[in-house]
């Protein structure tokens, strides 16, 4: 489905708030869990209304859909041989539906890894959420 066949009228806008829910999500999760990570993009982020320019959503469907349940996972974070981060990621379950919130820093070269497994971002546009 097409984010604008749910948000017909101003569909960036509306979507910029659903990045912006789920970088809040994230942020507030990674706080609670202690993640060695900055939280200071996601806080300028939320202030500023703008994208975070490192979060990425990926959306999709459970294979076998859990008992009618809202969760969220704990944060888990991959980094390379040298200790740098790749990336860390965040699950969100809501019964079938289930939203990976990725954190993919700087390189240009992992952003488009992470647009070529279909993950969103508001300004990617040949990826549909």
């Amino acid at each position: 489905m097409r984010a604008s066949q749910i948000f017909p009228y101003d569909t960036s806008r509306a979507m910029l708030g659903v990045h912006l829910y789920f970088v809040k999500a994230m942020g507030c999760t990674m706080v609670m869990e202690k993640v060695p990570l900055d939280v200071a993009p996601f806080a300028k982020a939320i202030m500023n209304g703008s994208a975070h320019p490192d979060f990425y959503l990926k959306l999709g469907l459970a294979s076998d859909p859990p008992v009618t349940v809202v969760q969220a996972s704990p944060i888990r974070i991959w980094n390379n041989p040298d200790g740098f981060l790749l990336h860390a990621a965040g699950f969100y379950n809501a019964d079938s539906l289930v939203i990976e919130g990725r954190l993919v820093p700087g390189a240009p070269a992992q952003k488009l890894a992470a647009a070529k497994q279909r993950a969103w971002y508001p300004h990617l546009t040949q990826t549909s959420a």
